[in-house]
């Protein structure tokens, strides 16, 4: 089992962990032993995520975006027309207020959730590992969800008419990358998953291999419950 952590006086800049997570994550997670920084990473997630989000809220053809909102909810009828009342009496700030909110609300309890969920297991396995190395580990594989800001950012500015629809919005989820899918429930489900995603849950792997000291197919096993769990469930009520 790993030993306790012991403080080191000379720990890494913030900036070589972010280089090191994308180019050299091993080196990147004996840092974030070292120093366990939260705040930059999940700040810098939560930031420009926002920043993105404004954007296209901003630009965005409002009475287009509820049409293409309720397209993809199947509602017909009295149902509809009820649908686009209650969004229309909702202004674009209002949509764009909810989404920073939502969205910053849902980073922040992914990482808290993994990092619970890490916690326990490395208390389980006496890997003496506590709460905030995890969630530091969390935050920091978390960093190719950058990919998908820039991403989305230049889709946003190629989208002359603001007619961007909010399932197209990031090319690097599945959906969008040419996974075939006409069910709007289960493009929901995909559209959450994105190849930025899947980096940084390689990553997660990797280091809690590397701090834990276990087999590789351990690691996927321990890492990846959660998220065949969320998502098993998620498509059973789709499909069931």
């Amino acid at each position: 089992m790993t030993e306790a952590i012991t403080e080191d006086s000379s720990k890494p800049s913030l900036l070589s962990i972010f280089v090191n997570i994308i180019t050299a994550p091993q080196d990147a997670f004996g840092q974030i032993r070292q120093r366990p920084s939260k705040l930059v990473p999940l700040t810098a997630i939560m930031v420009s995520m926002g920043l993105v989000l404004a954007w296209y809220f901003q630009m965005l053809d409002f009475d287009w975006y509820i049409d293409e909102v309720l397209a993809q909810t199947g509602a017909e009828g009295d149902e509809l027309e009820q649908a686009r009342d209650a969004m229309q009496s909702l202004s674009r700030t209002s949509f764009m207020i909810l989404g920073l909110l939502g969205s910053s609300a849902a980073i922040l309890a992914i990482n808290l959730l993994q990092a619970m969920y890490l916690s326990l297991a490395s208390a389980l396995g006496n890997d003496r590992l506590s709460f905030g190395y995890w969630f530091s580990l969390s935050c920091w594989c978390g960093m190719p969800a950058l990919l998908s800001v820039i991403a989305i950012a230049v889709n946003i500015a190629l989208s002359s008419n603001g007619q961007l629809s909010p399932f197209d919005m990031d090319p690097l989820a599945l959906p969008n990358l040419g996974v075939p899918v006409t069910d709007p429930s289960m493009r929901s489900l995909l559209n959450s998953i994105s190849l930025p995603m899947i980096w940084g849950l390689v990553l997660l792997i990797l280091g809690y291999r590397q701090w834990s000291e276990r087999s590789l197919g351990f690691t996927v096993a321990i890492v990846g419950m959660p998220y065949v769990l969320v998502y098993g469930v998620w498509a059973y009520f789709i499909l069931g």
